[in-house]
């Protein structure tokens, strides 16, 4: 057997057949198998929670060098648009130049610019954002609250821990 979930449906396949239904034991020649696929089980399981490990340092490794490299887009992306505002600032306004490498051209837009504050905008004009605010309904249930407990519950749950 190669996978971890055979292993375990041969365990409980031969669990079911050396222990009766009272509870006794009715096989115990079975004992030494079991006590080698247990044993085999454990070992797959670690170098499973091995490989685990391997690759959360791998995913580490990858995702500091993509922040790098995002930093440094950035950098370049600030760097080109301070040399478009460089050449906004010092060539007349609609003037077009290009040559084989490149065209400088301008382009006409429409902003909203606010002259109030968003508080005192009519509502139909604002945006309102609804969510839940989890962790205070969590103390809440933590406290007996009937309303929260009327809204949500307490969840149990296990998490499988590799370091």
């Amino acid at each position: 057997m190669s996978n971890l979930y055979e292993i375990t449906a041969t365990i409980e396949s031969l669990l079911e057949r050396a222990i009766g239904p009272g509870g006794e034991v009715l096989d115990e020649q079975l004992d030494a198998e079991l006590d080698a696929l247990n044993a085999d089980r454990d070992k797959r399981a670690l170098d499973i929670a091995c490989a685990s490990i391997d690759y959360d340092a791998e995913g580490e490794k990858i995702e500091a060098r993509a922040k790098e490299l995002q930093a440094w887009a950035k950098s370049l992306y600030s760097k080109a648009e301070r040399l478009r505002r460089y050449i906004a600032a010092n060539v007349p306004e609609g003037h077009k130049i290009s040559d084989d490498r490149c065209r400088i051209g301008w382009r006409k837009s429409e902003a909203c610019v606010l002259d109030a504050d968003v508080s005192v905008l009519p509502e139909k004009w604002q945006r309102v954002s609804v969510s839940a605010a989890t962790s205070e309904i969590k103390d809440a249930l933590k406290a007996g609250d009937p309303e929260a407990a009327k809204v949500a519950h307490l969840e149990t749950r296990q998490h499988v821990q590799v370091k």
